[in-house]
């Protein structure tokens, strides 16, 4: 992998055409992607002579998840060690591998121990995935217990209850949600079901010349995407 990526740099260095200012960016460029292959290989050598300490393990696994290689980067950060950051961060790739019953047994436990919003949430989202909509309720309300302003567990909320056919407690958590001021794909989802399932409940829509507040982040609409 690293030496297609150093071959492809070459190829366009080589290239007198390449202006001044690419050809900067590139030869940095390359410098890093030298810089990361040696790590990587001193790294799978600790691994293989039996020398990797618990950090080891989480920087490459860290590498591997970058790359999409989410069932090696599940193998590696196993051996990152026991505290909640490293078990959350393993609950991550193993929902990246689509390993969600594992992922959920770590963020229940998280959740169990107190760990906050976060367990509650990407547990929910991960229930969610499994089928069991009406067990992802139950975390959202409870991530919802510890803020109720929390902007996915409301709309996941929502979400789930109306694939439960609960429409008029849908239509509440949508209204709630729409509350939050947010703007953008998620917003412009939820005025759409809205439209579709209760008419007479849709708000009336922000002006185009009215700005997004700044302190609202864009959400994933749906519960498809990644944990938090």
């Amino acid at each position: 992998l690293y030496d297609q990526a150093l071959g492809q740099i070459d190829l366009a260095l080589s290239d007198p055409r390449v202006d001044s200012m690419i050809r900067i960016r590139a030869e940095e460029y390359r410098e890093r992607v030298e810089a990361e292959r040696e790590r990587v290989a001193e790294l799978e050598r600790r691994l293989r002579d039996g020398e990797a300490a618990p950090q080891d393990h989480a920087l490459l696994a860290t590498i591997y998840a970058g790359r999409g290689l989410w069932s090696e980067a599940v193998d590696l950060q196993r051996g990152a060690g026991g505290d909640d950051a490293q078990r959350e961060r393993l609950a991550y790739m193993l929902f990246q591998a689509g390993r969600y019953r594992e992922a959920y047994d770590i963020y229940s436990g998280l959740a169990a121990a107190g760990s906050g919003i976060a367990a509650e949430v990407n547990g929910g989202v991960t229930l969610a995935l499994l089928g069991d909509d009406e067990a992802a309720t139950a975390s959202y309300r409870r991530a919802l217990e510890i803020q109720p302003d929390h902007p996915r567990a409301r709309l996941y909320l929502a979400n789930a209850l109306l694939r439960l056919e609960r429409r008029e407690e849908a239509v509440e958590g949508y209204k709630a949600f729409l509350d939050l001021g947010f703007h953008g794909e998620a917003a412009e989802r939820v005025r759409r079901i809205l439209q579709q399932i209760a008419p007479d409940a849709l708000p009336p829509a922000p002006s185009p010349l009215e700005p997004p507040p700044p302190t609202r982040e864009e959400i994933e609409p749906e519960e498809g995407g990644s944990p938090s």
